[in-house]
Protein backbone atom coordinates (compact mmCIF):
# COMPACT_ATOMS: atom_id res chain seq x y z
CA UNK A 1 0.00 0.00 0.00
CA UNK A 2 3.10 2.28 0.80
CA UNK A 3 3.85 2.50 -3.08
CA UNK A 4 -0.04 3.05 -4.07
CA UNK A 5 0.49 6.18 -1.88
CA UNK A 6 3.78 7.26 -3.51
CA UNK A 7 2.42 6.91 -6.79
CA UNK A 8 -0.78 8.80 -5.46
CA UNK A 9 1.19 11.55 -4.24
CA UNK A 10 3.27 11.76 -7.22
CA UNK A 11 3.32 9.47 -10.01
CA UNK A 12 6.34 10.40 -11.49
CA UNK A 13 8.15 8.85 -8.89
CA UNK A 14 10.88 5.61 -9.38
CA UNK A 15 11.54 3.66 -6.34
CA UNK A 16 12.29 0.11 -5.50
CA UNK A 17 11.01 -1.45 -2.17
CA UNK A 18 13.03 -4.13 -1.05
CA UNK A 19 10.57 -6.29 2.11
CA UNK A 20 8.09 -4.30 4.29
CA UNK A 21 8.25 -0.44 4.98
CA UNK A 22 6.63 -0.45 8.35
CA UNK A 23 9.21 2.09 10.15
CA UNK A 24 10.41 5.77 9.07
CA UNK A 25 13.74 4.17 9.19
CA UNK A 26 12.18 1.39 6.31
CA UNK A 27 10.87 4.33 4.65
CA UNK A 28 14.64 6.41 4.12
CA UNK A 29 15.57 2.61 3.06
CA UNK A 30 13.54 2.91 -0.53
CA UNK A 31 15.71 3.28 -3.54
CA UNK A 32 14.89 6.02 -5.50
CA UNK A 33 15.60 6.43 -8.96
CA UNK A 34 16.27 9.57 -10.90
CA UNK A 35 16.56 9.05 -14.93
CA UNK A 36 17.77 6.82 -17.24
CA UNK A 37 21.45 6.45 -18.47
CA UNK A 38 21.95 6.49 -22.45
CA UNK A 39 21.34 2.35 -22.16
CA UNK A 40 17.87 3.24 -20.84
CA UNK A 41 18.75 1.65 -17.28
CA UNK A 42 17.41 3.44 -14.72
CA UNK A 43 19.93 5.16 -12.06
CA UNK A 44 19.98 5.52 -8.39
CA UNK A 45 19.62 9.29 -7.04
CA UNK A 46 17.46 11.73 -4.93
CA UNK A 47 14.51 12.74 -7.31
CA UNK A 48 12.38 15.75 -6.49
CA UNK A 49 9.24 15.89 -5.15
CA UNK A 50 9.91 12.60 -2.48
CA UNK A 51 6.85 13.05 0.06
CA UNK A 52 7.76 12.83 3.54
CA UNK A 53 7.33 9.73 5.68
CA UNK A 54 4.31 11.77 7.82
CA UNK A 55 2.68 12.79 4.33
CA UNK A 56 2.81 9.07 3.54
CA UNK A 57 0.82 7.49 6.29
CA UNK A 58 -1.33 10.08 5.94
CA UNK A 59 -2.06 9.62 2.45
CA UNK A 60 -2.52 5.99 3.34
CA UNK A 61 -5.33 6.81 6.23
CA UNK A 62 -6.96 8.65 3.65
CA UNK A 63 -6.94 5.70 1.08
CA UNK A 64 -7.72 3.25 3.49
CA UNK A 65 -10.75 5.65 4.60
CA UNK A 66 -11.43 5.58 0.99
CA UNK A 67 -11.79 1.67 0.39
CA UNK A 68 -13.56 1.34 3.47
CA UNK A 69 -16.24 3.84 2.25
CA UNK A 70 -16.62 2.05 -0.99
CA UNK A 71 -16.55 -1.88 0.22
CA UNK A 72 -20.33 -2.13 0.04
CA UNK A 73 -19.71 -1.45 -3.77
CA UNK A 74 -17.04 -4.33 -4.07
CA UNK A 75 -19.07 -6.11 -1.84
CA UNK A 76 -22.49 -6.08 -4.35
CA UNK A 77 -20.03 -6.33 -7.59
CA UNK A 78 -19.25 -10.17 -6.29
CA UNK A 79 -22.29 -11.19 -5.36
CA UNK A 80 -23.73 -9.73 -8.45
CA UNK A 81 -21.13 -11.71 -10.39
CA UNK A 82 -22.04 -14.84 -8.37
CA UNK A 83 -25.77 -14.71 -8.70
CA UNK A 84 -26.44 -12.46 -11.68
CA UNK A 85 -24.49 -13.77 -14.28
CA UNK A 86 -23.54 -10.49 -16.82
CA UNK A 87 -26.08 -12.31 -19.47
CA UNK A 88 -29.10 -12.06 -17.16
CA UNK A 89 -27.93 -8.59 -15.92
CA UNK A 90 -28.28 -7.69 -19.91
CA UNK A 91 -31.05 -9.27 -20.38
CA UNK A 92 -32.91 -7.53 -17.72
CA UNK A 93 -31.50 -4.07 -19.04
CA UNK A 94 -32.54 -4.47 -22.72
CA UNK A 95 -36.03 -5.41 -21.49
CA UNK A 96 -35.92 -2.37 -19.06
CA UNK A 97 -35.47 -0.55 -22.24
CA UNK A 98 -37.85 -2.16 -24.50
CA UNK A 99 -40.42 -0.88 -21.81
CA UNK A 100 -38.93 2.60 -21.56
CA UNK A 101 -39.18 2.94 -25.53
CA UNK A 102 -42.69 1.84 -25.87
CA UNK A 103 -43.40 4.36 -22.78
CA UNK A 104 -41.99 6.80 -25.24
CA UNK A 105 -39.57 7.74 -22.60
CA UNK A 106 -36.16 9.69 -24.62
CA UNK A 107 -33.21 7.01 -25.34
CA UNK A 108 -29.51 7.74 -25.79
CA UNK A 109 -28.10 7.03 -29.20
CA UNK A 110 -25.84 3.92 -26.90
CA UNK A 111 -29.21 2.67 -25.98
CA UNK A 112 -30.62 2.77 -29.56
CA UNK A 113 -28.20 0.96 -30.67
CA UNK A 114 -28.10 -1.50 -28.21
CA UNK A 115 -31.90 -2.23 -28.77
CA UNK A 116 -31.03 -2.12 -32.36
CA UNK A 117 -28.34 -5.01 -31.94
CA UNK A 118 -30.62 -6.97 -29.93
CA UNK A 119 -33.63 -6.44 -32.57
CA UNK A 120 -31.22 -8.20 -35.24
CA UNK A 121 -29.60 -10.72 -33.30
CA UNK A 122 -33.69 -12.07 -32.43
CA UNK A 123 -33.98 -11.73 -36.43
CA UNK A 124 -31.21 -13.72 -37.09
CA UNK A 125 -32.19 -16.51 -34.39
CA UNK A 126 -35.75 -17.25 -34.61
CA UNK A 127 -37.65 -18.95 -32.42
CA UNK A 128 -38.39 -22.44 -33.60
Amino acid sequence: MIGDAILAMNPALRFSIDGEVKTEADYNNITWFNGKDPQGSAFEGTPDGIPSWRDVQAKILVMEDERDATKYQRDRKSERRTRMPLELQLEAIVEQMKVDQLAGKEMTPQMKNLLSIDSTIRNNHKKP
